[in-house]
């Protein structure tokens, strides 16, 4: 995880507990002496430095309110970074062929991956390669939505009796 931190909004988090610790009428030291934290703890979260999920439960529960009132804040709600085309479309193939194998029929008949990657060029115009939708149809096995036994060469799938 590394040690980003999202300063804008560290900063917002921390004046929004300031905020909420003074129409309290609780004064830092009190919250360090009802959360167990440091005064120093308490002044740095209030600055906007990063700290862990538990230290704001705690400053919540101290001041009285609930942990979501600390994050009613505006936020920009955008990811830091865009998925790339490949995987998007990783996602979407995972989707497809979990949507089939769980909601659908398709599976009750053995099925090679063969099968699979007809069915979704044909359904979906979705053109996959063997060896990622063979990534995704060994996870659904091991997930216990599928079983496998070997054909020949070939690995053959149905759906695993409840």
């Amino acid at each position: 995880m590394g040690n980003y931190q999202n300063k804008k909004d560290l900063k917002k988090i921390g004046k929004q507990v300031a905020a909420l610790r003074a129409a309290t009428e609780f004064s830092i030291e009190d919250i360090a002496f009802m959360t167990g934290f440091t005064r120093k703890t308490i002044v740095a979260i209030e600055n906007g430095s990063n700290t862990d999920i538990s230290h704001i439960i705690e400053i919540a529960k101290a001041i009285g309110v609930h942990p979501a009132e600390i994050f009613n804040l505006e936020f920009e709600i955008k990811p830091r970074f865009k998925l790339s085309p490949q995987r998007l479309n990783s996602t979407l193939l995972t989707k497809r062929i979990r949507k089939l194998a769980i909601e659908t029929d398709f599976f009750i008949s053995p099925k090679q991956v063969s099968d699979v990657l007809t069915y979704l060029l044909e359904e979906y115009k979705i053109k996959a390669q063997s060896t990622n939708t063979s990534v995704v149809l060994k996870r659904l096995v091991t997930e216990g939505k599928l079983s496998f036994q070997k054909s020949g060469r070939n690995n053959v799938y149905t759906k695993r009796k409840k």
